[in-house]
C-alpha cells in the first residue's frame, strides 16, 4: 500500500451536508442491528481529514518525519490537533444520526406492534359481539 499523499498545511473542514452524507452512506452499508468496528469507523473519518493519523499511518510517523524541523514538527502538531477536533465533530455527528436510526426503529417497531395488538384486539371484540349477539 502507497502511503498517503503528503499533508496538506490545513485541515479540511467538511460541511454539514457533507457529514450528513458520509453518515447516511455508513449507515446503508450497515446492518440495522450492528454496529461498525471503532477502528473501521475512525480510519473511515480520519481517512477525509488526516491520513496520517490513520490507525496503519500512525506506527510510521516517527521514521517518516524522522527529518523535520523544530518548526515542521510544531507544524503538524497543530494541524493533528486540528484533525483530532474535526474528527470529534464528525464523531458527535455521527452518534447522532445513529440515535435517531434507533429511535426511529424503535418507534417503528412500537407502532407495528401497536397495529398487531389493535387488530387482535378487534377480532376478540368482534367474537365477543358475535357470541352476545347469538345468545
Amino acid at each position: 500500500m502507497n502511503p498517503p499523499a503528503p499533508p496538506q498545511d490545513t485541515v479540511p473542514t467538511l460541511s454539514p451536508e457533507q457529514i450528513n452524507r458520509m453518515i447516511e452512506d455508513m449507515l446503508k452499508e450497515m446492518m440495522p442491528t450492528e454496529l461498525p468496528d471503532p477502528e473501521k469507523l475512525y480510519d473511515h473519518f480520519m481517512s477525509q481529514i488526516e491520513p496520517d493519523l490513520m490507525t496503519l499511518m500512525i506506527p510510521t510517523l516517527k521514521t517518516r518525519y524522522a527529518r523535520e524541523t523544530a518548526e515542521e514538527a510544531a507544524e503538524r502538531k497543530v494541524r493533528y490537533k486540528k484533525a483530532f477536533e474535526e474528527y470529534d465533530r464528525l464523531y458527535a455527528g455521527y452518534a447522532t444520526s445513529l440515535t435517531a436510526t434507533v429511535h426511529a426503529c424503535n418507534k417503528g417497531a412500537v407502532a407495528s406492534l401497536e397495529k398487531g395488538s389493535r387488530a387482535e384486539d378487534e377480532k376478540t371484540i368482534d367474537t365477543l359481539i358475535s357470541g352476545m349477539q347469538s345468545s
